[in-house]
């Protein structure tokens, strides 16, 4: 990330007719995930008078933190600033998790003998975080949120704020330029960031020209064309309001609006929209050259450091298909050179505000016979239908792995189904589908395009004394002897259900399968390759990484000769590959008979974000930082799958901060270095 700040004045404080008064603000940001009945900041106290709120950080206008409404009707949060309140406005951002009502947001505050009606917002609200300025015209001793939503929905507030109707002015203007995908198939790409700070609610100021640059490598011929967006306070492009378009690029745009600015953060992008032949191997580079606000100019000329962004496709986007949700990629490529993608489709939210399973899960599938650059619309390859059987609940099947027979060209892909409550958290001992998780597969012998029916292989190879057993996620291998393995976890049989990674494997092309025990407790997806013939590196998430984050935060790295009997630990293990306790991918490549290692993972200790491919090139002994490629530093859910794409390009499928799943293709030599 390359962000470049214009300061223009640092302000203590703004005037205002009454010296008794004080700025009131709070974002949040101390706030831990949970949920609580009071707190207090520095510019006051909070309290849910009827329930809990929940401080969340996975849906935030701007920070780390936000606070989540239950839903129900008239839940009410009152706040009593520290100080009695005069000549204020008052201000917050605000989104909706679902668009069904009933629906409603009361803000009332109280002037010290009544309570008054500052504002209401309805069904209008949006699922994007909006602004919304309230005038007041009372002193205001207290201030409550009462809010109405519908069961299994909730409203999230983040940025509060009331302040004094002092004339605006402007703190600071920046430009951001991330390292993230810019997609086909997506009709926005976020290209820079602008940020201009502002102090006020008076004399409002106005955005009135952003002027661009595009440089080399760009090439305009991959461009449909280009626009700016205004999102406000909110730091998402979600919902972003469309100020002007150039649907001709030109090397240099100047973009023309009026947008009044609010107090506080505002947020202006830039982005453009691809053709659908745009080239994926391609690059692109922006610079912002000049703001203008109210004419005053703002000169960015020199900021140019930042590295140009790649081109990728969004396989899979929110709301695509009737989709809220897709996650958990797979990706193989087969004897033929196709592509094959798996992932979950994840069409509903019923358990515990969770896509996952055990709600209503399938296994959708895409294919690709040039190397990534198109894919065939999505194919449901693991449905295990709609069971009114009382208990069956979602019955979802997920957290999909594929594998390419090497030797018999057949496809398999692997999923864990769950009929009833049997998921991670609810899945009993035994080997029924009422008691406990079963282990699906499907397989394909022309090359993806049919796939059979259901193979339910719980029985051999799940000991009835654990209460689960399910795949990687991810991608399996093809030993040099024949053999196919999946990697795979399971939690044993104690009362705390200790997961442990491990691998499954058929030494007869997928008639019959064998797992073994796994080399340590706490472990959980894990994806695996053969070293050398015979000698297998599982590659686990470990849960201890939740708490570590000193030099012994990393991937927990075994080794086993005899397909799991015995294990060793690798010398890299818990340290050389650092983690945020999630999914990640490992995968060998042969170019010209030497060997490399390739690792896909967040490339961070505390959050999903920094998407990185590293390579090893001594079989994982090392991996050096000349050999890494980093692909999306946004934060997103953080897994992916890698795969050879001949000897020059390793393509991922991964879940990125622009689109649920997109495909990047990646040339050999930029790793390699």
């Amino acid at each position: 990330m390359k962000k470049i700040f214009i300061f223009l004045s640092l302000l203590a404080g703004i005037g205002c007719s009454s010296p008794k008064t004080v700025p009131v603000q709070s974002d949040f940001e101390a706030l831990k995930p949970g949920k609580l009945r009071e707190f207090a900041d520095n510019s006051g106290k909070w309290k849910m008078l009827d329930d809990f709120i929940h401080p969340v950080n996975w849906s935030v206008a701007s920070g780390k933190s936000a606070l989540l409404f239950p839903s129900g009707k008239e839940k009410t949060l009152e706040f009593v600033p520290t100080t009695p309140q005069e000549c204020y406005s008052l201000g917050f951002t605000a989104r909706r998790l679902v668009n069904k009502g009933p629906f409603s947001v009361d803000v009332l505050c109280h002037d010290g003998k009544k309570w008054n009606t500052a504002g209401h917002v309805g069904d209008e609200m949006q699922t994007g975080f909006t602004d919304y300025i309230f005038p007041l015209t009372q002193r205001v001793e207290k201030v409550r949120f009462v809010v109405t939503t519908p069961s299994g929905s909730g409203v999230i507030i983040d940025d509060f704020f009331m302040l004094r109707n002092s004339p605006m002015q402007i703190d600071s203007v920046s430009v951001t330029h991330h390292q993230v995908p810019v997609l086909k198939g997506k009709a926005t790409n976020n290209l820079g960031l602008i940020t201009v700070y502002t102090q006020g609610v008076k004399e409002v100021r106005k955005m009135t020209e952003l002027a661009i640059e595009l440089t080399e490598p760009t090439r305009l011929e991959d461009i449909e064309s280009m626009a700016l967006y205004y999102s406000g306070v909110s730091a998402r492009m979600d919902g972003a309001k469309l100020l002007a378009s150039a649907p001709t690029p030109a090397k240099s745009l100047a973009f023309a609006c009026d947008q009044e600015l609010r107090h506080g953060k505002n947020h202006f992008w830039i982005s453009a929209k691809l053709k659908n032949n745009a080239d994926i191997l391609h690059k692109i580079k922006v610079n912002v050259t000049s703001v203008k606000l109210d004419g005053d100019a703002f000169d960015f000329s020199e900021n140019k450091k930042h590295q140009p962004q790649r081109l990728g496709i969004a396989i899979k986007q929110a709301g695509e298909d009737g989709v809220p949700i897709y996650r958990i990629p797979g990706l193989a490529t087969t004897n033929k050179g196709t592509l094959i993608a798996v992932y979950d489709v994840r069409r509903d939210v019923i358990k515990n505000m969770s896509s996952d399973l055990p709600n209503p899960v399938d296994v959708g599938m895409q294919r690709s016979e040039d190397g990534g650059r198109t894919w065939s619309p999505m194919q449901v390859v693991m449905d295990m239908g709609n069971d009114d059987e009382e208990g069956a609940f979602g019955n979802g099947i997920g957290d999909p792995a594929i594998l390419v027979d090497k030797t018999t060209g057949t496809i398999w892909v692997m999923a864990t189904w769950s009929h009833g409550d049997n998921a991670w958290a609810g899945s009993g001992k035994g080997l029924t589908k009422k008691e406990t998780g079963q282990l699906i597969l499907v397989k394909s012998d022309d090359d993806g395009k049919t796939w059979s029916k259901p193979i339910n292989i719980t029985r051999q190879v799940k000991k009835p004394d654990w209460h689960y057993l399910l795949q990687g996620p991810g991608r399996g291998i093809t030993m040099k002897d024949g053999t196919i393995v999946f990697a795979a976890q399971y939690q044993d049989g104690t009362k705390k259900r200790i997961p442990f990674s491990t691998i499954i494997y058929s030494k007869d092309h997928g008639k019959t399968w064998k797992i073994e025990n796994g080399p340590l407790a706490n472990t959980t997806e894990a994806q695996v390759v053969e070293l050398e013939p015979g000698t297998l590196m599982l590659n686990m998430r470990d849960n201890r990484n939740r708490g570590e984050k000193g030099d012994k935060n990393g991937r927990a790295i075994f080794i086993t000769k005899d397909l799991g009997k015995t294990w060793t630990e690798h010398p890299t293990s818990h340290g050389a590959l650092k983690e945020p306790t999630c999914m990640a991918s490992l995968h060998k490549q042969i170019l010209g008979g030497r060997e490399v290692l390739y690792f896909s993972n967040p490339d961070s200790k505390y959050s999903r974000d920094h998407i990185t491919i590293k390579a090893s090139k001594d079989f994982g002994k090392t991996w050096k930082k000349e050999n890494q490629v980093l692909l999306d530093e946004l934060r997103g859910a953080g897994y992916s799958c890698l795969t050879d794409v001949g000897e020059k390009y390793v393509g991922i499928l991964y879940e990125s901060s622009q689109a649920h799943l997109i495909y990047q293709l990646i040339p050999v030599s930029e790793i390699l270095n």
